[in-house]
């Protein structure tokens, strides 16, 4: 299921329901040509909704230089009006996703290092497509600032 949600500027924002694999594709098929950066989130996550700003700005900020972001609400698919609201409210105007796998097959298909706290973010090389860094948390800006100009580079 897609839900398109008009929002300012005339763009729109899609909503995908996805599973580990589903995702995982989408990612590789940035290979070559951009860097991704990938926020595992949920609108009940306190340290998720404090850095999505951040998150936001720093997508817009490098998306002409050749990144992509990914949001990956983890919140239950019977709160999809939720998640777009929430969407819609941080000004995200891109394809994002909503989990729609249980949890463990889910959190095993993306890492199997990911103990499945949140947030949890990944960036993924340009160049090589290859997971440059991954953490479990919040981080400060400058931590996924570093993280995206190497992705960039690579």
């Amino acid at each position: 299921m897609v839900a398109l949600v008009a929002v300012s500027c005339g763009q729109r924002l899609e909503l995908r329901t996805t599973a580990a694999d589903q995702l995982m594709a989408t990612i590789a098929q940035s290979q070559g040509e951009n860097a991704v950066l990938v926020n595992f989130w949920a609108t009940w996550c306190l340290p998720c909704v404090a850095e999505f700003p951040m998150l936001v700005e720093l997508g817009e900020r490098y998306a002409d230089k050749g990144l992509k972001t990914y949001f990956v609400s983890v919140d239950l698919v019977e709160d999809r009006e939720r998640v777009l609201e929430f969407l819609k409210t941080e000004g995200v105007n891109s394809l994002s996703f909503l989990k729609d796998q249980k949890d463990m097959p889910f959190i095993n298909g993306i890492d199997e290092n990911w103990s499945g706290a949140l947030p949890f973010t990944m960036v993924m090389g340009r160049k090589s497509g290859e997971r440059l860094a991954s953490w479990e948390g919040m981080a400060e800006e400058e931590k996924f600032e570093a993280a995206v100009q190497a992705a960039l580079a690579n």
